[in-house]
C-alpha cells in the first residue's frame, strides 16, 4: 500500500505533534507498506526530501518555525493549501491507497485532498480543539474549530479517538459509530524506562537527593491547572520545605509568564525551577530525576476524553502519577493503585496527595511500577500502533 500522513508540524524530527503518526509509520513500514510523510518545512528557504528509518519524507516550503506565533492563521492557511497541492502532486506518480491526517489543519488537508484524488481518508481525532480554542483563543476560532471539526469527523472514512468517553461524545454530535475507532496514546517503554539515572539533571539544576521532586512536563495553558498547582505547592512547603517542583515546558507565552509572577506572589518561586521546553532526547532524564509526577488538570469537555502524554511518559519512567478526576483518565487511573485521584481545582487535595507520597516512600515505589507495568502490557507505542494498521486491512489490496 502507498499511505500518505499528514501532520501539520515539521517532520523529521520527531515531536509531540507529530508522535503519533510517526509511531504508525514506523510500524507501517516494518510490514512492508511504502509511507510517505508529509509535512511543512520548517523555514521556507530549505525543506527536506528524504528517507528517514524508511519513512518516505516530502515536506513542502512551509513556515512550521511560526506554527504557535502570532501570525499562526495565516501560516496554517497556507499550509493547508501547500498540503493538499503536494499531496495531488505526489498522487499522480504514487497513486496513494489512502490518506492519515492528526489534528485539525492536517485532517481538513486529508479530507479536501482525498475527495479530490477520491481516496479514503483517516483521522486521528485525540483533541477537541475548539474547546482548547474556549480558553486559549476566541470564541469566534472556537465556533469556526467546531465546524471544521464536523466537516473532518463527517468526511473521513475511519475516525481514531483515544477513549470511550470521547467515541460517545462524538456519536452524540451525530458520527456514525462504526466508524469510530478507540487506539489510546501511550509511550516508548524504551525511551522512556525507571532504569535511566536522573543524577546528571539533579546535579545540574544544583537539587540534592533528598530534595522531593514534583515535575509537570507539557504545555502551560490555563485549562492545564498549573497555578493550582503552585497553590498545592505551598501547601507541600510547610511540610517539606526542601520540595521542589520542576516545570518542563511552557516558555513564552503571555499566561506563562503571568503564571511565573503569580509564582512569585505566592512566594513559591525560590521553590519552583522553569527549564522551558528541552531537546526531546533529555526529557527521558528529567523525568528520571523526578519522584511525582503532576497532572493538575481542569475538568474541560477536552481533558474529560483524551488522555495526556504526560501520564504515559510518567508510568514509563517508573513515577507515581497525581492526576484530577477526569472521565476518560480516570478510567485507567485507579485510585492508590497506579496513581492518586484528586478532584479538579482543590489545591488542598493535590497538595495532600503529594505529601503523602512523599512520606510513603514504599508506596509510591508500588504506584510507579504498577503504572509501568501497564505500559510494558498495553500502553507502549508499538502495541497501540500494531493495533491501528489493523484499521488498514481490506484497503488497497
Amino acid at each position: 500500500m502507498n499511505i500518505g500522513l499528514i501532520t501539520e508540524s515539521t517532520f523529521p524530527p520527531f515531536n509531540r505533534a507529530n508522535l503519533r503518526l510517526y509511531r504508525l509509520a514506523k510500524v507501517l513500514v516494518n510490514r512492508g507498506d511504502k509511507v510517505f510523510f508529509i509535512s511543512p518545512s520548517n523555514v521556507p528557504w530549505h525543506r527536506d526530501v528524504a528517507d528517514y528509518e524508511g519513512i518516505t519524507v516530502r515536506q513542502y516550503y512551509g513556515f512550521g518555525r511560526y506554527l504557535y506565533s502570532k501570525i499562526r492563521l495565516i501560516v496554517r492557511g497556507y499550509h493547508l493549501v501547500a498540503t493538499i497541492l503536494l499531496i495531488v502532486k505526489l498522487n499522480f506518480k504514487n497513486k496513494f491507497d489512502v490518506l492519515h491526517g492528526w489534528n485539525p489543519l492536517a485532517g481538513l488537508a486529508a479530507v479536501l485532498s482525498g475527495k479530490i484524488i477520491g481516496k479514503p481518508v483517516f483521522v486521528d481525532f485525540t483533541d477537541f480543539y475548539s474547546d482548547i480554542a474556549l480558553t486559549d483563543s476566541t470564541p469566534l476560532a472556537a465556533a469556526i474549530l467546531k465546524k471544521i471539526e464536523f466537516f473532518i469527523l463527517k468526511n473521513s472514512q475511519k475516525v481514531i479517538v483515544v477513549s470511550e468517553i470521547m467515541r460517545q461524545r462524538l456519536k452524540a454530535l451525530g458520527i456514525d459509530e462504526k466508524k469510530i475507532f478507540i487506539v489510546e496514546d501511550g509511550a516508548d517503554k524504551e525511551w522512556f524506562n525507571p532504569k535511566i539515572d536522573g543524577k546528571r539533571v539533579r546535579e545540574k539544576l544544583g537539587l540534592k537527593n533528598e530534595e522531593p521532586i514534583i515535575i509537570h512536563h507539557g504545555d502551560i495553558k490555563q485549562a492545564d491547572g498549573v497555578d493550582i498547582l503552585f497553590q498545592a505547592l505551598k501547601k507541600v512547603l510547610a511540610v517539606f520545605p526542601r520540595a521542589k517542583l520542576l516545570i518542563l515546558g511552557g516558555k513564552g507565552s503571555d499566561y506563562f509568564e503571568n503564571l511565573k509572577k503569580f509564582g512569585r506572589d505566592l512566594g513559591v518561586s525560590d521553590s519552583i525551577i522553569y527549564t522551558g521546553w528541552v531537546d526531546r532526547r533529555d526529557v527521558p532524564a528529567y523525568l528520571a530525576a523526578a519522584d511525582i509526577g503532576a497532572m493538575p488538570m481542569r475538568a474541560t469537555l477536552n481533558h474529560q476524553c483524551y488522555l495526556s502524554f504526560k501520564l504515559f511518559e510518567y508510568w514509563a519512567s517508573g513515577k507515581p502519577v497525581v492526576t484530577t478526576r477526569l472521565e476518560a483518565i480516570s478510567k485507567i487511573v485507579l485510585n492508590d493503585i497506579n496513581g492518586l485521584i484528586v478532584s479538579p481545582e482543590n489545591a488542598d487535595e493535590l497538595a495532600d496527595a503529594f505529601i503523602y507520597l512523599i512520606k510513603n516512600s514504599d508506596k509510591s515505589r508500588i504506584i510507579g511500577a504498577n503504572g509501568r507495568r501497564l505500559i510494558e502490557e498495553k500502553y507502549d507505542w508499538d502495541i497501540l500502533m500494531k493495533k491501528e494498521t489493523k484499521l488498514y486491512e481490506g484497503i488497497g489490496y
